[in-house]
């Protein structure tokens, strides 16, 4: 287009030239003829002056506004062409990023050039795509943690009933049946007796007890993470014959109440999986505080068994242990082996 217009500029300009140095001549000529006639009449002079001044003047007129017209359709035309290579890409990319924007991440832009709007169109299509891996890779993310949040909490809705059932359910069963026992028989109360049922009664009372510090440990929120964990580790090693050992170093008072008790239910969940499948004879319980940062170490001298990232193996429990570093922007890591025992370790910013 561009070429159109400097050939009709050229154009006008070579018949301008022509057109002025014809009507030039034309006026030369006659002052000659006039100089070499003096009987030549006035309509003669008027005769020759339209056909030599007056016709090449009109012609260069008209040759004037046909290559105006020329270039101004010219012009109209390279603006279109201007106008499709810019505005329309720029249209696309605008329908197209409001798609997106709504969810719709199928949308392309279909520019098939190979100037700037080209690049800019394939690097639009490939960032969407990016958007849309990672945009799935969040939604099957946040459904794997809601998915553990219902089992988590279906497991301990599970294993209260179990506890209920089992131990407090059944020692009030055989209080109930020693009492109608007695009652049927009609025996006297003698102060042996008594003090059975009341080692019964007190036995079950205990049950309560452990099953509601098992729920909400009281000594979370009473006292501070280091005596709530030692506490922890002196039941379970009361009740299981395991020996734990339990230290901590740094200073915890800077702790929320949220980050104790993501701590709490990590330990808690860490011995309870040692309980259940270690076989474990020692467990070992460290908690470092240094440069706002948290580390818990536990490591046991279990049977160990073949750990995978992708499938964290005993039930629920390393899976919650993690899920829980997580939530407390940590990290999570364990080393273990067949026979060899486990280490795990979590990492947490106490300024989380």
């Amino acid at each position: 287009m561009l070429l159109y217009v400097i050939v009709g500029i050229s154009s006008l300009s070579i018949i301008g030239f022509y057109s002025y140095f014809k009507a030039k001549n034309a006026l030369l000529l006659l002052a000659h003829q006039h100089l070499q006639s003096d009987y030549i009449t006035e309509n003669e002079i008027n005769d020759n002056y339209t056909e030599k001044v007056i016709k090449p003047i009109t012609n260069l007129r008209n040759d004037l506004i046909f290559v105006s017209v020329i270039i101004l359709i010219l012009i109209f035309s390279i603006a279109q062409v201007i106008s499709n290579d810019i505005i329309v890409p720029i249209v696309k990319l605008k329908n197209a990023a409001d798609k997106i924007g709504e969810g719709n991440f199928d949308e392309k832009v279909d520019i098939q050039s190979e100037n700037e709007f080209g690049v800019l169109a394939s690097t639009f299509n490939q960032m969407t795509e990016n958007i849309k891996k990672n945009t799935q890779e969040l939604l099957d993310e946040k459904a794997k943690r809601v998915s553990a949040l219902y089992d988590g909490q279906e497991f301990e809705r599970h294993r209260i009933s179990r506890e209920l059932h089992d131990g407090l359910a059944q020692q009030l069963i055989a209080v109930k049946m020693r009492l109608e026992n007695m009652s049927s028989k009609k025996e006297n109360l003698d102060e042996n007796k008594i003090n059975d049922l009341k080692s019964q009664i007190s036995s079950s009372i205990d049950e309560l007890r452990r099953i509601s510090y098992d729920l909400a440990p009281a000594g979370i929120l009473e006292f501070t993470i280091e005596n709530a964990l030692e506490n922890l580790c002196n039941q379970v090693q009361k009740n299981t014959n395991i020996m734990i050992d339990f230290s901590a170093f740094g200073n915890f008072n800077m702790l929320n109440q949220r980050i104790k008790i993501y701590l709490y239910r990590i330990v808690q969940e860490a011995l309870n999986n040692v309980i259940k499948h270690a076989e474990a004879t020692e467990i070992h319980i460290q908690l470092t505080e240094f440069s706002q940062n948290l580390i818990l170490m536990i490591e046991d001298n279990g049977k160990g068994f073949e750990y995978n990232t992708n499938n964290l193996g005993l039930g629920k429990g390393l899976f919650n242990i993690r899920e829980r570093s997580i939530l407390l922007n940590g990290t999570f890591d364990v080393e273990t082996s067949v026979g060899k025992g486990t280490t795990l370790r979590v990492k947490a910013m106490i300024n989380e």
